[in-house]
């Protein structure tokens, strides 16, 4: 598979994951889950933009990966998502283990997390097979 065609694919699902988060994002400002007093390790409260980034950064890095797996090995979509679902458990450790969150925003965070990897895991894989079986030839 083309790498232009991975990477648009990847861009594609991180669009996709950071209009859903951002609706998550906008739905937990409004019931006050997600508010500007409960500071972030970073110093800074929970804003938009780097929810945006954090949703659409790890399609194009993911896109990457696919695309280097693709090159080294016979069965890369299995390996992709093994590969894929490790580096998501990890990350879901961040917003767990983050110490002075409510429960409540550790929650959202923890679902945005497995919202961008679940779904772009799932776009890529889909968009590779596709590719692979001639449809987008």
């Amino acid at each position: 598979m083309k790498i232009q065609n991975l990477l648009k694919s990847g861009i594609i699902a991180g669009l996709i994951v950071a209009t859903i988060n951002i609706i998550l994002y906008y739905i937990a400002k409004s019931l006050g889950i997600v508010n500007d007093e409960i500071i972030l390790p970073n110093g800074s409260p929970l804003q938009l933009l780097p929810v945006v980034i954090s949703s659409i950064l790890p399609g194009i890095v993911a896109a990457l990966v696919l695309w280097g797996i693709s090159k080294i090995s016979k069965n890369p979509v299995k390996i992709f998502t093994l590969v894929g679902l490790g580096f998501l458990l990890v990350t879901m450790i961040g917003p767990v283990a983050t110490p002075n969150l409510t429960v409540g925003f550790k929650i959202v965070l923890s679902l945005m997390h497995f919202i961008a990897g679940g779904f772009i895991i799932y776009f890529l894989r889909r968009s590779f097979i596709s590719y692979e079986n001639g449809s987008n030839k």
